[in-house]
């Protein structure tokens, strides 16, 4: 099994080099996409830091389905243009939040109702 532990010494670039690298290890350990992205996102989860929860949603059927994920339970179905990560999949592109934003403070963003609040968001289409 791969380590979660990351040396505190190491800088923001060598510590993502080096998750990106114990990712690509993962992945070839492993055939099974499903088992790959579960295993992505805990070790996204226990790695990356700071964060509650780190997960994909799926383009299924014109709406986006929870896939693997760590954390909290999150909505199960988004609509395209709903919430930043619906928001993302219509615009086709990286629309993250800066910290301290918080997805409430996006006027232009629709938000699903009883969504939870988060400080940061970071959804890429792909």
């Amino acid at each position: 099994m791969i380590s979660v532990e990351i040396p505190a010494k190491l800088t923001k670039d060598e510590r993502y080099r080096l998750i990106s690298a114990r990712l690509a290890a993962l992945a070839a350990a492993e055939r099974d996409p499903l088992a790959n992205l579960c295993n992505f996102m805990a070790y996204l989860y226990w790695t990356v830091g700071g964060v509650n929860w780190v997960g994909l949603y799926l383009l299924r059927g014109g709406e986006l389905v929870l896939g693997p994920f760590a954390g909290k339970p999150a909505c199960s179905r988004l609509a395209p243009g709903k919430g930043v990560c619906g928001a993302a999949v219509r615009a086709g592109q990286h629309l993250g939040e800066p910290a301290g934003v918080g997805r409430r403070h996006r006027p232009e963003v629709e938000h699903p109702p009883g969504g939870r609040r988060v400080d940061r968001r970071v959804p890429v289409p792909v």
